[in-house]
């Protein structure tokens, strides 16, 4: 395996957790599938570098054959060096597969002239402060709250911090000791984790799939 050519971005994939099986099918792709392709179609990716178990490297060769996609099956710390060419690194969760591609996009560009920039949406439900006897005692400002979603764009100086150990994708943006700039997530990039969510994302996918 070798590393991109220097200049432009490359995609990180974290798929190699052994919950939820990001290779079950999502109308028929795997879910996994469905991410590098929302990935490569945002037109700002040029190359995905795909986190995987050992157990289903073989899978993701042949399910991503023919496009811009390393597979590593290796330490994640290790991958850090397929990305070192690049300008700017997207860290993402592959069970995100319904993130749209212009969210990506979005990301990218604002990485143009910062550090570390994560893609947020607010916070919509409703939040109890308790205290240390589990009791009810105040509501917390949700207009400060958000939630935080991926891809997350980094430099290739930092990548290496960001895949050290087993940390969530979500919460690589905490490893590099850097501010975060946010741009506005989408309600589409959510994560794909319970039986609940794959019912929500076949409805959602069948609909963009029409």
């Amino acid at each position: 395996m070798t590393p991109p050519s220097p200049g432009g971005v490359v995609a990180v994939v974290v798929a190699d957790l052994p919950e939820p099986d990001v290779w079950a099918p999502l109308l028929g792709v795997p879910m996994a599938a469905r991410t590098v392709d929302g990935l490569l179609r945002s037109g700002v990716v040029g190359q995905v570098v795909l986190l995987v178990r050992p157990d289903v490297a073989e899978r993701a060769r042949l399910v991503c054959a023919g496009l811009p996609v390393v597979v590593h099956c290796g330490p994640r710390r290790d991958a850090a060096a397929l990305a070192g060419g690049a300008d700017c690194v997207l860290l993402h969760d592959g069970t995100r597969p319904l993130t749209p591609p212009a969210l990506v996009a979005d990301v990218a560009r604002a990485a143009a002239g910062q550090r570390v920039v994560v893609p947020v949406v607010a916070l919509s439900d409703t939040v109890k402060q308790v205290d240390e006897h589990d009791l009810v005692v105040g509501s917390p400002d949700r207009s400060r709250l958000c939630v935080v979603q991926t891809p997350q764009a980094f430099p290739p100086d930092l990548v290496e911090a960001v895949l050290a150990g087993d940390v969530v994708p979500e919460q690589a943006w905490t490893r590099v000791g850097e501010p975060a700039v946010t741009v506005p997530g989408h309600v589409l990039a959510f994560p794909v984790r319970s039986s609940w969510d794959r019912e929500l994302a076949e409805l959602l996918a069948a609909g963009a799939d029409r």
